[in-house]
Parts: C-alpha cells; structure tokens; sequence
C-alpha cells in the first residue's frame, strides 16, 4: 500500500547526545566453536565504569559476552554487566552489536603481543545498541531512552584488553 502524503517532512530527524562512556577490561575469548547454531565464543568482562555527567557507576559481578564468531569480517555480540551507581543503585546493563574481525582484533582477544599496535576505531571497530535498566526512581529515565554507542578494543593491562565506547542518547 502507498500514501499519498509524504511524511518526511514532518518527521524530524533523530538527534543523538553523548551521554556516557563505558569501560570494559576484558579478559581473554574462549572459543567454544562450531555448534548446531554456529561458531560461538564467550568473553568474560572482568571489569567495567561507566561514567558520565546523570551517572557513574562500576561493575559489581563479572559480566560476560556471548559472542557469536562471523565469517564475514565481523562478529555478533551480546554482552551483559550488572552496574552499582555511586550512590547505590542497581542498574542492568545489555548491549548487542558488531565488532569488525581482523588480525589485530584477535591477536586482542587471545592476548597474543600485538608489537606497537594497540587497537583503536579503524581496526578494532564496535558499533552496538545499549539497554540500560533500573528500578532506582531517580534513574527511571534510562528505562525508556534509547541508546546507541561506537567504540573499540585496544590491548591494555592488567586483562587482556579493554573495550571503550562513547555512548550516545538518541531522541
């Protein structure tokens, strides 16, 4: 079915805010391979901050990431933290999305030496969407906003690795 009205006029465009940066030190990627599914890994997230101007918090549990290993130069991801706010809420995070796959990037994760190359956006790119979720009040914001974020995995100590991302509000 097609209208006759056009709504691109009427529809503003999205606008994107910076609201935190998470952090996370991650440690080395099992491979458990081929299942009936697919190739899949998982990564154990041994630490994490989040920080930003409405929230900081850190990581109270090790998280983990689900990682299903792609064939076309990128991975799926689908990473769970739990976060404690500095003034003691609970708040669950999930984020999904894509990390591209090359030499580097797995040299990253199984924390082979990587020379003078530490990782950065165009090599060790992630792109994902991020929930966040509470039952504080006073953050009951991030139950309904929608978040987008960029980052990358870079080789660091005392994990394997970090990944950082810049994440962004979307309204």
């Amino acid at each position: 079915m097609t209208s006759s009205v056009s709504h691109k006029d009427t529809v503003p465009p999205f606008k994107i805010e910076h609201a935190f940066t998470l952090s996370e030190g991650i440690d080395d990627l099992i491979v458990v391979g081929k299942t009936a599914a697919q190739e899949r890994g998982f990564i154990n997230i041994a630490e994490g901050v989040l920080h930003g101007s409405a929230i900081n918090a850190r990581q109270i549990f090790s998280g983990g990431d689900h990682v299903h290993l792609g064939n076309e130069g990128y991975n799926m991801l689908d990473a769970r933290v739990i976060l404690n706010t500095d003034d003691g809420a609970i708040i669950y995070v999930a984020h999904d999305g894509h990390l591209k796959t090359n030499q580097l990037t797995g040299d990253i994760l199984s924390r082979k030496p990587t020379g003078n190359k530490k990782g950065g956006w165009d090599e060790c790119r992630i792109t994902i969407k991020v929930n966040l979720e509470t039952t504080a009040e006073k953050y009951s914001w991030i139950n309904r906003t929608l978040f987008i974020a960029r980052g990358f995995d870079e080789a660091a100590e005392p994990y394997g690795a970090y990944a950082q991302f810049e994440i962004f509000k979307v309204y």
